[in-house]
């Protein structure tokens, strides 16, 4: 039997099973809420409706792809709503009223405007946060000094990363900044490294967190 003409079928019995369940899982307030801001509700409408089904047209059209892939393209573009981000946001903790969020590589997520990460759209966000105001005047935020360490690595990167001897350093260097600062240890994902980034009030204390951080990954290496 022929699985092509099912296809069709089976997407569209997913994507209104997506929606009925997502609809169910909505409170009266969060539906009354996307009328009280009617220009986020556009922008939203316009993301999923017009932007990502144009984009994957266009993809279609200028790579030569495979059928499979194709129609991969096409699914994911007219999902109504963003098919992975809202679950990880989810079971990281985060709180299903919020629309706001971001990732440690410097990513800006909301979902009111776009289902992903996108630096185009963080770029627009931010504007439309200025109000028309230079950001060099706005004070948005007081940058604190930062300091970064790329440590060479033989085995597998995000092994030495999570190592115990790791943790316990960012653990202690977290809790010695408290709120005023932070650390940030990842794996580089091209190359045999290790990142380890902080941020604190002074360049001393920020060097040297991120040297003791740093210490414990070179042992861990």
């Amino acid at each position: 039997m022929a699985i092509q003409p099912l296809i069709g079928p089976i997407v569209m019995i997913s994507l209104v099973g997506l929606i009925a369940a997502l609809g169910m899982n909505a409170t009266f307030d969060e539906l009354i809420s996307l009328f009280r801001q009617p220009v986020r509700l556009l922008k939203a409408l316009i993301a999923v409706n017009v932007v990502a089904p144009v984009a994957a047209a266009i993809v279609i059209g200028l790579f030569p792809l495979t059928p499979l892939v194709r129609m991969g393209i096409i699914v994911m573009a007219v999902s109504p709503v963003p098919p992975f981000v809202p679950g990880k946001a989810f079971k990281a903790g985060g709180e299903k009223g919020y629309t706001l969020g971001g990732e440690q590589s410097g990513h800006i997520i909301e979902l009111g405007f776009a289902p992903s990460g996108d630096g185009i759209a963080s770029a627009l966000l931010t504007l439309e946060a200025l109000a028309g105001r230079d950001l060099a005047t706005a004070r948005v935020y007081d940058p604190l000094p930062q300091q970064l360490i790329n440590v060479p690595v033989r085995g597998a990167a995000t092994l030495v990363a999570t190592a115990p001897a790791v943790r316990a350093a960012i653990s202690l260097a977290s809790g010695r900044l408290a709120d005023s600062g932070r650390v940030l240890v990842r794996p580089s994902g091209t190359e045999p490294l290790v990142r380890v980034m902080a941020e604190a009030p002074s360049s001393e204390q920020a060097n040297a967190v991120c040297e003791q951080i740093a210490a414990a990954v070179r042992a861990a290496a």
